[in-house]
């Protein structure tokens, strides 16, 4: 890396609600906040992840994270959400597009989130915004990108989204830039903080992720130039005063040096007429706090994007990683795998046809006794409401209205049985999904 090279990060073009951005094409000028320069040598955000080991390493983690969730289409018009396994989503899901598995773009969407603040989906559909009609859906590989407000719309006048920005211009690596109506795209938000902007939490970092950056160049600098290892002086004393070699002698030690080839690992033993003293050069590097540095910011930077330091901790107990998975998972991917179902849901248009998309996360083992803990709260109070039921304190669409689903009407008396055996069979569901279900009769 040439240490010289001045470029700048171009937080503002990357980051597009940090102010009005400057990008001189062809140019290495960036700018931050309306003319604040940021010196590092990246270009963009995605250079910075990979620059710096210790921010790429925590977004990883939350991409592999992210990306462990499997899904499961369901209809909404029956008793229970059936599983639909014969629908054309099943297979656009499985492979989005030709370059990817469904894996690969999660892993890909959080990344793009982590670091620009927002990812962009492309849906490929026919003639017809329906799920039966989706072709596929393709990533937006962007370096940075731009979104064209329009100045004349007003937002609490209820508008869409495609009044409020005219388009969104997209900036690649090896194309020509492309510019998108938004209502066209899928656009996965870290955080809504308004209609228009999108903010990465790795602006608030800055001023860590120069630290790290900076620690690690005096690191190399220590290790790469670290000079002489040490001095050789006369160790002759006359009445108790130092006397220093003389020229003649120090000519002759030199001699004597290259002679026993002592630097290239010679002759170890050397022989000379006057006593000598050696004084090793020794650099209080510890008193530079580098190390303590760098942790420091790597725990903003785990806290910042959520991910728990703990797994990263090498020292730390099997017991304590897992509980920190556990708190990870729930903390910071489960509500980000809310908002993205909900996301392809609402985009797809899943409704028009009675089914939906939802997460499926029994495979990681991280959740699992979590869920185990949530069947048996479900099963306690199913169990306390059916009491209740059979001394006719609450009917049923109270039943419904307590377990979270939506009433139907109460039912007769010759209905009873129909109904605990649909009660009966909604807690086996919840069990089957987290592999529990036991043979009742």
């Amino acid at each position: 890396m040439n240490l010289t090279l001045k470029t700048f990060l171009p937080f503002s073009n990357l980051f597009s609600g940090l102010g009005v951005s400057r990008h001189k094409e062809g140019s290495s000028e960036f700018y931050l906040m309306q003319g604040q320069q940021v010196d590092l040598p990246f270009r963009n955000g995605f250079e910075l992840a990979q620059g710096i080991p210790h921010l790429g390493s925590v977004i990883d983690k939350g991409a592999e994270m992210f990306s462990a969730v499997n899904y499961k289409i369901v209809r909404t018009d029956t008793e229970e959400e059936e599983i639909v396994d014969n629908h054309n989503l099943n297979k656009v899901l499985e492979r989005p597009n030709k370059l990817q598995t469904w894996k690969q773009m999660l892993y890909m969407v959080y990344t793009y989130k982590m670091i620009s603040g927002a990812a962009f989906l492309f849906p490929g559909f026919g003639i017809k915004r329906t799920p039966s009609r989706l072709a596929y859906i393709s990533t937006i590989d962007f370096e940075t990108f731009t979104k064209r407000p329009n100045s004349n719309a007003k937002s609490y006048t209820n508008p869409s989204v495609d009044d409020l920005i005219s388009s969104i211009d997209f900036y690649f690596k090896y194309t020509h830039p492309l510019s998108i109506k938004p209502s066209e795209l899928m656009w996965v938000k870290d955080r809504f903080v308004n209609y228009i902007d999108d903010h990465s939490r790795i602006t608030s970092l800055q001023k860590n992720l120069e630290n790290i950056y900076k620690a690690l160049v005096a690191r190399g600098v220590l290790i790469d130039k670290r000079g002489g290892i040490g001095m050789v002086a006369g160790n002759q004393k006359d009445s108790g005063m130092s006397v220093p070699l003389t020229p003649n002698e120090k000519k002759k030690l030199r001699r004597t040096v290259n002679d026993h080839n002592l630097s290239q690992g010679g002759n170890s033993i050397m022989v000379t007429d006057v006593p000598l003293k050696y004084t090793p050069f020794v650099f209080p590097t510890r008193e530079l706090l580098l190390f303590e540095e760098i942790e420091d910011d790597f725990f903003t930077i785990c806290d910042r994007l959520g991910i728990n330091r703990e797994l990263f901790d090498g020292k730390t107990t099997f017991a304590n990683k897992k509980m920190a998975a556990t708190g990870t998972y729930i903390d910071t991917i489960l509500p980000a795998w809310t908002d993205f179902f909900d996301l392809l849901n609402k985009e797809l248009n899943t409704h028009t046809e009675n089914i939906k998309i939802i997460p499926n996360f029994e495979h990681v083992e991280a959740l699992q006794k979590n869920e185990v803990e949530k069947y048996n709260a479900i099963k306690i109070k199913s169990d306390s409401l059916l009491q209740e039921y059979d001394r006719g304190l609450i009917d049923e669409d109270e039943y419904r209205q307590q377990m979270g689903y939506e009433a139907r009407g109460a039912g007769s008396a010759t209905k009873r049985i129909a109904f605990k055996l649909w009660a009966k069979k909604l807690l086996n569901g919840h069990a089957k999904d987290i592999k529990l279900l036991q043979d009742e009769n």
